[in-house]
């Protein structure tokens, strides 16, 4: 759901999905409405790219994140943040 969710949020540039992801759980009407909107907005025939593997780009890419900042700073928390699964941690 958060996939698709994510990507009709995008085709009606909005910057977060929970509503969308509510809306397409909630019934067929509020789909239909959804896909009307996104109609209206001139992305119903837009075209995205989905990794179905969910590879990690970034790091098949650029081998890793880089040098890991110094022990016990803001740098170091933000890196360990961006460095891990932001799903499982």
């Amino acid at each position: 759901v958060n996939l698709v969710a994510g990507v009709c949020a995008d085709a009606l540039g909005k910057d977060c999905y929970e509503d969308i992801a509510k809306a397409l759980l909630s019934s067929a009407q509020a789909r239909a409405d959804l896909r009307e909107a996104i109609a209206c907005k001139g992305s119903l025939h837009k075209t995205y790219w989905i990794c179905a593997f969910s590879v990690n780009q970034h790091a098949g890419i650029c081998g890793g994140f880089g040098r890991a900042p110094a022990p016990d700073t803001r740098d170091r928390e933000e890196w360990e943040a961006q460095r891990r699964d932001s799903v499982f941690g």
